[in-house]
């Protein structure tokens, strides 16, 4: 039985069309909250049923005698697409905000099944509302059952079985297999591996699913929903190089799926094998079906996930044969999709071994687009391991860093500074002194830890010969408490005299660390922002956007589809937004936006600036000042002469330089040496200017030939190296 619409909802229910959406009025959310779960199950039922005369329409017209409760949400919509049942239904419970989901007794189950059998959807079509709405019915379908109240009836469950013949359920959909075996039907079996066909692996997912459907037939579900392509039609994650932590494999938590994952692996790589001998004649990009190739790269994702110690001796193996063509002249490869989705599987769940497995395989792959696309999947593999906060306590004992990932594990701990791990005592000094290739960074950085009374100290770790010693920042030695904890020195939190004098010291010492460190870009916000969730420190410069989509994933941010860029940090989630298309190979000028803050939550609560932690601040700031600034003097380089401004794109940067210069060249002017005056390095008639590393003599450009070797510098940096090369080939050229 349905139930009635509140009285004045359709007075207060204000639906009104934007560019891509219909937006739901405040004034509604507190009357839908109130109603308990059945029934906002039975006003979602109401909604389908008195949209079904357009249901999925996509004709551009709606019928005149519209239930007169939506009629109003019609007048003056130029696109009926916008107003699919499913559509309608999803934002009455958006507006609900419910903690808990709605129910569906067995008349709004029926009901709602039956909307979607009497429901004319075409199949699948590119770019058009009915490829939208297939996704939007698969998955209501499946929300229908998993959100019933109690068990299903005789009757759906032969609503079901009719459900499972409709044209957009097609034979071997996921979401298919797993409606038949909750209407209880029966499904084919995944047949037999042979030595003349291919390993039907989409069908061994099938089978998963199918054994879920008894056991779990919710779960079941939402992996149909998971893995059908119909509903991912409308899955916006195409970001090949997102830069996030590694991301949890769904199927993982599986059991079925995770069984499944050594047969399947193991019948790839013997049938990859079979076309490799020549005992299979081989065709260039044919050794698996579309599908196939990407089930076969989930359950490669699946093992990586369980960190599977079978897993290791097949990766490369399997990586080559799915890469290399048999033929020696040949640059096809046997299947573009299983090598690009298994380094996809890898980048997306990294380990220290598979990313080393991937850098081997890609200089021997002759596809020029494919070597192209692993390198990207590589790189963005890197970012992923780099900004896993267990990276370098979990490392194995014995372990030796790989010269490949030394740029990952050094990321990995300039990342400290925003997942703020601490390390004890004992991980700190069996893990990352004990560890070749880890142990030369955690020695160049300087830490925070606590002295034998308790005190907080900053402190370097130094090797000696009966084991490390620790150090003040005047070399004295530091007994440290037996529970003491290991953080990353932040010289935003560092006293000023004990910063100057570390400063000193990592000079003096001839030690390049790893990352900017004594040297480091700080940043304070304002006091008058403190209380905002949007900043516009960086907002309104014109910036290059290719330099900037390119120095943006380098850095750590995420493009996404609103035309921004993102960065998570632990429970926080930060936008940068830029005016102008983004997308990968974008090019021409665009400006810069507002830097806005907001938890990861289920609908984005708010944060102010002032909550977070000022070194997690700070870091957001220097990293939206080195995507603006290198952008924005691609696009203007004549921009970098004038950085007189805190929040001038590129200042900061250029002020730990000059401080590095001050202290090695002095301010005072001296004949045929030199010297730091404000923005510039001068000697004699020649300028350097300190932002750019540009030379002038009597202000026209100069090239300086640089001397091979150079005064040791703290940290790396192109300008700063370029700065004092050429300082040393002008005193030499005297």
């Amino acid at each position: 039985m349905l139930i009635e619409f509140p009285k004045t909802l359709e007075q207060r229910l204000r639906y009104h069309m934007t560019s891509d959406a219909l937006v739901v009025a405040d004034d509604v959310h507190a009357e839908i909250s109130e109603l308990d779960s059945l029934s906002l199950g039975r006003l979602m039922a109401q909604a389908w049923r008195t949209c079904k005369p357009f249901l999925f329409s996509a004709d551009g017209h709606y019928l005149d005698d519209l239930h007169p409760e939506f009629r109003f949400i019609a007048e003056g919509c130029d696109r009926i697409q916008y107003l699919t049942a499913a559509g309608v239904a999803r934002r009455i419970l958006v507006c609900a905000r419910q903690e808990s989901p709605p129910r569906y007794d067995a008349d709004s189950t029926r009901d709602m099944l039956l909307a979607l059998l009497d429901s004319d959807i075409s199949p699948r079509t590119e770019k058009s509302a009915s490829a939208h709405s297939i996704g939007d019915a698969l998955d209501k379908a499946a929300q229908i059952v998993e959100l019933m109240a109690d068990g299903l009836t005789d009757e759906h469950r032969h609503l079901l079985g009719q459900l499972t013949q409709k044209p957009w359920l097609p034979e071997g959909s996921p979401l298919r297999v797993a409606l038949a075996i909750i209407a209880g039907l029966s499904v084919p079996a995944a047949p037999a591996p042979t030595t003349t066909t291919a390993p039907p692996l989409r069908h061994m997912e099938l089978d998963c699913i199918a054994h879920m459907a008894v056991r779990q037939p919710h779960a079941a579900l939402e992996v149909a929903r998971e893995l059908d392509p119909a509903y991912h039609y409308r899955s916006t994650s195409t970001d090949d190089e997102a830069a996030d932590a590694p991301l949890p494999c769904f199927l993982a938590q599986f059991p079925e799926f995770v069984e499944a994952a050594q047969p399947a692996i193991t019948a790839a790589l013997t049938w990859i094998n079979l076309i490799q001998q020549g005992a299979i004649p081989y065709a260039a990009d044919k050794a698996l079906p579309y599908d196939d190739a990407h089930a076969l790269a989930r359950f490669v994702n699946i093992a990586l996930d369980h960190h599977e110690s079978w897993l290791e001796p097949l990766l490369q193996p399997l990586l080559l044969g799915v890469a290399i063509a048999p033929i020696a002249t040949a640059k096809t490869a046997p299947s573009q999709a299983a090598a690009m989705s298994i380094a996809k599987a890898i980048s997306d769940c990294p380990t220290i071994a598979s990313l080393a497995t991937l850098k081997a395989v890609i200089p021997q792959v002759r596809h020029a687009g494919v070597s192209k696309k692993l390198q990207k999947f590589l790189k963005a593999g890197e970012r992923r391991l780099a900004a896993s906060p267990n990276l370098l306590s979990g490392l194995p004992p014995d372990f030796v860093v790989p010269k490949s990932l030394l740029g990952a594990f050094k990321k990995s701990f300039e990342n400290l500074y925003l997942n703020r791990r601490a390390f004890t005592r004992q991980i700190f000094e069996t893990k990352l002194l004990a560890t070749k290739g880890i142990s030369e960074m955690a020695q160049a950085l300087i830490w925070t830890t606590n002295a034998e009374d308790g005190a907080a100290v900053s402190a370097q770790a130094v090797k000696t010969r009966s084991g490390f010693e620790f150090l003040d920042a005047h070399g004295a030695k530091i007994t440290l408490a037996s529970d003491a904890v290991f953080r990353l020195w932040h010289p935003l939190t560092a006293a000023a005299a004990d910063l100057a004098d570390w400063q000193t010291r990592i000079l003096a010492s001839g030690v390049r660390q790893p990352f900017n460190q004594a040297f480091r870009e700080t940043y304070h916000l304002p006091p008058t922002v403190e209380n905002e969730q949007t900043l516009n420190l960086f907002a309104d410069y014109v910036v290059d956007v290719r330099i900037l989509i390119g120095v943006a994933q380098s850095a750590g941010w995420r493009l996404t589809n609103n035309d921004e860029f993102q960065r998570s940090v632990n429970e926080l989630c930060f936008a940068f937004a830029c005016n102008a298309r983004l997308y990968p190979g974008a090019e021409g000028a665009g400006q810069t936006g507002d830097l806005h803050v907001a938890r990861h939550t289920r609908y984005g609560e708010p944060v102010t600036w002032g909550e977070i932690a000022p070194e997690i601040v700070s870091e957001i700031l220097r990293s939206a000042d080195l995507l603006t600034s290198v952008a924005a003097f691609a696009a203007n380089p004549e921009e970098a002469e004038n950085l007189t401004d805190y929040f001038s794109p590129g200042a900061h940067a250029a002020q730990s330089r000059h401080e590095v210069l001050r202290r090695l060249f002095g301010e005072e002017e001296q004949a045929n040496r030199p010297w730091v005056d404000g923005r510039y390095v001068r000697m004699g008639d020649i300028n350097i200017h300190i932002a750019t590393g540009q030379a002038r003599r009597a202000g026209a450009p100069l090239e300086l030939t640089k001397p091979k070797g150079t005064i040791p510098l703290p940290y790396d940096d192109v300008v700063l190296e370029k700065i004092v090369g050429q300082i040393n080939g002008a005193i030499k050229g005297q």
